[in-house]
Parts: C-alpha cells; sequence; structure tokens
C-alpha cells in the first residue's frame, strides 16, 4: 500500500517538473496509488478469509465420528 501511494506521487511530481503541469498529474495519480493501495489490502483481506474458512473445513473434517454402519 505504501508502495503504491509514494510511488505514484514521486511519479506524479516528477512528471509534473517535467511538463510544468503542477500539480495536477501528482495529484490524479495520487489518488490512483491510494486506490490501488486500498484494492491490495481489500484483495488480502479477501484471500486470508478464504485461507482461514479452508482451513476451519479442513478441521472440522478430522474431528468428525466415523460414522457406524448398522
Amino acid at each position: 500500500m505504501v508502495i503504491a501511494i509514494f510511488g505514484s506521487l514521486y511519479l506524479g511530481l516528477w512528471l509534473d517538473k517535467k511538463f510544468g503541469t503542477s500539480p495536477y498529474l501528482a495529484l490524479i495519480l495520487l489518488v490512483m496509488g491510494v486506490i490501488a493501495g486500498f484494492k491490495n489490502i481489500y484483495v488480502m483481506i479477501k484471500r486470508s478469509i478464504e485461507m482461514e474458512k479452508n482451513q476451519e473445513e479442513k478441521h472440522s473434517e478430522r474431528k468428525q465420528p466415523p460414522s457406524k454402519k448398522d
């Protein structure tokens, strides 16, 4: 998240100096970096929840006693 935000801000500042468009490119790229950073956090949380569910399912399958056949 931090790399996406500061990397895009740095790139925007550099482009603003190069093209003389201060502060427009920096702001646009900063917003894009923040969005990308939060998207990355969302994906990581979603993966973590899915992995936790999978581990719980595997763990609960092991605890069930074998069924008795009559």
